[in-house]
């Protein structure tokens, strides 16, 4: 999880700032409020998947990955049914982007 204690007051009536940490929490901000108000709609919570292929790294970076969603007002699922899929590939081996390739043929 992500030490949102830390996070700084975000006013999203002023545009995305330049910086890259206060950009990224800007947008973590954004997304906390789309989330609150789909579930709004859909009533019931949004959910999402990080679907990983690769290398021990592609799994630490998708486990961050999950941490941010989570942060973001998402539940995670650990099946790609859900509103938000992300897919986490190694571009190094072809072999993960293989795998990638056929799932989304599916």
């Amino acid at each position: 999880m992500l030490n949102t204690k830390s996070m700084p007051e975000i006013d999203l009536g002023n545009p995305a700032p330049e910086r890259g940490d206060v950009r990224q929490y800007w947008f973590m901000t954004a997304m906390r409020a789309f989330t609150k108000e789909q579930e709004g709609i859909l009533c019931r919570p949004m959910t999402a998947s990080v679907v990983t292929f690769g290398c021990q790294m592609n799994a630490r970076d998708s486990e961050k990955l999950s941490g941010i969603l989570e942060e973001c007002g998402f539940v995670l699922k650990e099946d790609e049914d859900a509103d938000f899929v992300l897919y986490n590939t190694c571009t190094v081996r072809d072999n993960a982007d293989q795998h990638l390739y056929g799932r989304l043929g599916t």
